[in-house]
C-alpha cells in the first residue's frame, strides 16, 4: 500500500500545490516513505506477492518515481537505479507463455497486459527486457480507454508516449531469486516452444501466500503440464484466520507432498534454505526439512529442479525419522493418462517417475465454496 498511495498522494500534490515549499515538503515525506518500501526488497528486485500484485507494488513505485521525476524536471531519477531497474524486470521475467504467468501466492496464471507504461519503464531505466517484453506482449485494444483507478497518473502519461511496433519475445533461459528462493529455467528463448520448470522456494508467512514452499510448475511447447492452482474469488475468508482451510492454499492442493500425514503450516518458520545454483543449467537445490513441522518425522528434505537434455526434472530426497508413507501430489488441468509402471502421459508429454510409486487420478471438486456454510 505503501507507493500506491504515496503515487497518488504525489499526483494531487503535482496537480493541485502551488506553494513550491509545501511541494517539497510532500516530496520530502514521499521520498522517506518510499526509501522503507524498497528497503524490503532484495537486490534482485523479487516480489514476494507474486506478478499480480506486482502491479500495485512495484508498479506504484514506478508511478511514484514517475510524477518526482516529472515535477523536477528529471532531477530526481530513482529509475538510473539497478533495484528499480531489476523490480521493473520482475513481471516481463515471470512471464510463461501463452498469456501465462507464474501465479504463485494469490496470483492468477492469466494477467492482462493492457498498458504501455512498462514499455516507459523499460526506456527510463534502460531495460531492453523490458522494452522487448511490452513490445511483445502490449495489444492496443479498440475499446474505450479506461483510465486505472489504483494509479490514474502512468495512464494519463500513457497517452503521450510515442507508439512502439511488435516484436517477437526473447525470453531468458535461467533467472534466480535469491530473495524468493525462486528459479526460471527453460531450454528455448522461444517462450512457444520448449520446456519450462520453474521452483519456488521462501517461506509461510510471505504477503498473501500459500502453504507452497517447494511447489514448482512444469509447461511444455507453452502447454501446462503441471501447475499452480491459483486463488479464488476473494470472501471475508481470504484473509480470515480461516484463510488456509481454503483448499487452494493448502499445501496438498500444490506440487507438494503430505508426510507422515503432514502438510505445511503458515508461520515465516515454515521455510526453505536455498542450498546451491547452478548458473548454467538454471539447477536449483532446496532444503525443504524445515517447512514441515516437527510431526512430519523429517530428517532431512531436500528437492531439486532443473532442465536437461530434453527433459524437466524434479528430484526428491527424503530422510525420515520413522516408517511412514510420503503422498506426492501433482496437480495438472487436464486429465493425466496412465501408462505402464513408472510412466503416464499429460497432453501427449510423457511423465517418468520411480516404478515403486503407487499412483491414482482423483477429480477434485472445483466448485467447493470458500465461505463456510
Amino acid at each position: 500500500w505503501c507507493p500506491w498511495i504515496i503515487s497518488n498522494v504525489l499526483t494531487v500534490c503535482a496537480l493541485t500545490v502551488t506553494d513550491p515549499d509545501l511541494r517539497k515538503r510532500v516530496a520530502d515525506f514521499a521520498l522517506m516513505g518510499l526509501d522503507r518500501f524498497t528497503a524490503m526488497y532484495g537486490e534482485d528486485g523479487g516480489c514476494d506477492e507474486g506478478p499480480n500484485y506486482w502491479q500495485v507494488a512495484g508498479g506504484a513505485l514506478y508511478n511514484a518515481c514517475l510524477v518526482l521525476y516529472d515535477m523536477t524536471g528529471g532531477k530526481i531519477n530513482a529509475f538510473s537505479h539497478p533495484l528499480i531497474r531489476n523490480m521493473g524486470e520482475f513481471f516481463p521475467k515471470m512471464y510463461i507463455s501463452s498469456g501465462n504467468f507464474l501465479n504463485f501466492a494469490d496470483a492468477r496464471s492469466r494477467l492482462p497486459v493492457d498498458s504501455v507504461w512498462g514499455h516507459d519503464w523499460g526506456v527510463l531505466s534502460d531495460s531492453a527486457l523490458m522494452k522487448n517484453f511490452w513490445e511483445f506482449a502490449y495489444k492496443k485494444s479498440d475499446s474505450t480507454y479506461l483510465v486505472g483507478y489504483n494509479a490514474p497518473y502512468r495512464e494519463f502519461r500513457s497517452l503521450c508516449l510515442p507508439p512502439f511496433g511488435y516484436r517477437g519475445l526473447h525470453a531468458s533461459k535461467a533467472e534466480f531469486y535469491p530473495s524468493l528462493g525462486l528459479s526460471v529455467c527453460r531450454d528455448s528463448e522461444d517462450p512457444q516452444k520448449g520446456l519450462y520448470l520453474s521452483l519456488k522456494g521462501g517461506h509461510n508467512s510471505e504477503s498473501h501466500n500459500h502453504l507452497d514452499v517447494g511447489n514448482f510448475v512444469v509447461f511444455s511447447d507453452g502447454e501446462p503440464i503441471f501447475i499452480d492452482a491459483g486463488v479464488g474469488t476473494y470472501t471475508a475468508r481470504t484473509f480470515s484466520a480461516d484463510r488456509y482451510d481454503i483448499w487452494s492454499m493448502r499445501s496438498e492442493y500444490h506440487n507438494l507432498p503430505t508426510i507422515n500425514g503432514v502438510d505445511q503450516q503458515a508461520g515465516g518458520h515454515f521455510a526453505a534454505k536455498a542450498l546451491a545454483y547452478d548458473e548454467e543449467t538454471g539447477k536449483l537445490t532446496l532444503d525443504l526439512t524445515a517447512a514441515y513441522p516437527k510431526e512430519a518425522g523429517l530428517v532431512a528434505y531436500h528437492r531439486s529442479g532443473w532442465i536437461c537434455d530434453g527433459r524437466a526434472v524434479v528430484e526428491d530426497t527424503l530422510t525420515s525419522a520413522q516408517d511412514g508413507e510420503a503422498v506426492f501430489h501433482l496437480l495438472c488441468n487436464c486429465e493425466p493418462l496412465l501408462g505402464e509402471a513408472g510412466e503416464l502421459t499429460v497432453r501427449g508429454r510423457t511423465v517418468r517417475y520411480d516404478p515403486t510409486l503407487t499412483v491414482t487420478v482423483d477429480n477434485p471438486d472445483c466448485t467447493w465454496p470458500e465461505t463456510k456454510a
